[in-house]
């Protein structure tokens, strides 16, 4: 995953309506593991992912202490930390289908069951006093309008559309 690609995935698992769905696509972050893999390999979340954690595939996990252990308590407390650094660093790809699909049913979830992408044309400045033609995906809701969200400031209404897919869907999760 690139660095723009990996920054957009961090601001989904980061935005409030985010949460795990069953389908969505990450890729191992730690050397290790049982069995061990290498970085980089390819885990799809299912009902077991909690497993690749607590394996280590994310990064080291500090065994659970038996309750004989003369420290149980600190260690129990290093094993809930570990889990939870190790969970900061499992991010979808987002340029996986079915984590593109995921990602849609968060929006749908969120802003309604017809959200959907559309594909549009149209100009933008140039930088150089004159406009060019490009194609931008735009998050619509209802028939086909693309999303209209005010501006921060209050000033006007944008749409939400963006380069990619995933960059729309993720604005998407982020407009309160």
């Amino acid at each position: 995953m690139d660095k723009a690609m990996m920054a957009l995935a961090e601001r989904a698992v980061k935005a409030a309506d985010w949460y795990e769905m069953d389908g969505w696509l990450t890729h191992t972050t730690h050397v290790g593991g049982h069995p061990s893999c290498p970085v980089g390999t390819p885990i799809r979340v299912d009902s077991s992912f909690s497993d690749c954690i607590v394996e280590g595939k994310f990064g080291h996990i500090t065994p659970m202490p038996s309750h004989y252990h003369p420290d149980f308590d600190a260690l129990c407390d290093q094993h809930d930390r570990d889990i939870e650094s190790a969970m900061a660093r499992v991010l979808p790809d987002l340029s996986d289908p079915a984590t593109i699909g995921c990602l849609l049913a968060l929006v749908r979830k969120k802003h309604g069951p017809d959200a959907h992408l559309v594909r549009f044309g149209t100009n933008v400045n140039d930088g150089n006093g004159s406009t060019k033609p490009v194609l931008w995906w735009a998050l619509a809701v209802g028939m086909s309008e693309p999303m209209l969200v005010e501006a921060p400031d209050g000033n006007g209404y944008f749409y939400l559309a963006g380069d990619t897919e995933a960059e729309v869907l993720v604005e998407a999760l982020e407009v309160e």
